[in-house]
């Protein structure tokens, strides 16, 4: 639990173990360039309260676009999920752009 920078870039990642939701002390995860899937929302990074970093970018999660779930992460300061797959979640099925 003393655990508070992790950097596994470019490791052909496919999943997060479910037991990262035990690092609670971590600030700094580094999971970019893999080829994680699935949805952001049911994964252990949502009990990271202590993230103050986050990068996520080139892999292929299914983010929500509202980030609901990292509402209750205050610590978070820096946020990279770039070319992942932004989505509605159920409560913006509704929502329109303005035109």
């Amino acid at each position: 639990q003393r655990l508070k920078r992790l950097y596994l870039t470019r490791n052909e990642l496919r999943t997060l173990p479910s037991c990262w939701a035990n690092l609670s002390s971590l600030q700094k995860l580094d999971v970019s360039y893999n080829q994680i899937t699935g949805k952001i929302a049911s994964s252990p990074l949502i009990y990271l309260h202590s993230l103050e970093v986050l990068l996520l970018s080139e892999n292929k999660f299914e983010i929500p676009h509202s980030f609901k779930a990292f509402a209750n992460h205050s610590k978070l300061k820096y946020f990279d999920a770039d070319s992942n797959h932004v989505i509605l979640d159920n409560s913006e099925q509704d929502v329109h752009p303005l035109a």
